[in-house]
């Protein structure tokens, strides 16, 4: 869903996408350019975002919220 989320035509090119089938040093080179703000835009799925730490992130927009309440 986030690579289809890209594809959109008003999404610009300082964007990163980030989920599991993507390899991990891949995922550590795209969290880096988001780090340093050098792509603006971090597309990823709920499991993809579980545990990273942004303190500076300002805003989150989530999709397709979990079904189960826990998650």
């Amino acid at each position: 869903m986030v690579n289809d989320i890209l594809k959109v035509n008003k999404i610009k090119a300082e964007t990163g996408v980030l989920h599991g089938d993507i390899p991990q040093k891949q995922r550590e080179i795209t969290m880096d350019l988001f780090r340093q703000n050098k792509i603006q835009v971090l597309l990823t799925t709920d499991v993809m975002a579980r545990g990273i730490d942004l303190p500076d992130l300002d805003l989150v927009i989530q999709v397709e919220p979990p079904i189960d309440v826990e998650s």
